[in-house]
């Protein structure tokens, strides 16, 4: 479902950004979901960025099979 905002905009801004989307073929407002996307989704780490180097394994030996797979996928 897509709902309507008010936004309070530069006028300078908003006429270089009507013009920058026209040349894109999108909608300002389409322009605008698009960067909120963006900047929400950079923000959100994954869980492997988040936990990466913190959990400690419980196999000890590095001759072990599984510890060199899970080295080889995770470092």
């Amino acid at each position: 479902m897509k709902q309507k905002i008010n936004l309070t905009i530069n006028d300078q801004l908003i006429h270089r950004t009507k013009k920058f989307t026209r040349k894109q073929g999108i909608s300002v407002s389409q322009f605008i979901e698009n960067l909120l996307y963006k900047a929400i989704d950079e923000k959100e780490e994954s869980f492997t960025d988040k936990w990466q180097g913190k959990l400690k394994s419980a196999i000890k030996d590095e001759n072990d099979p599984r510890f060199k797979k899970l080295k080889e996928r995770y470092l």
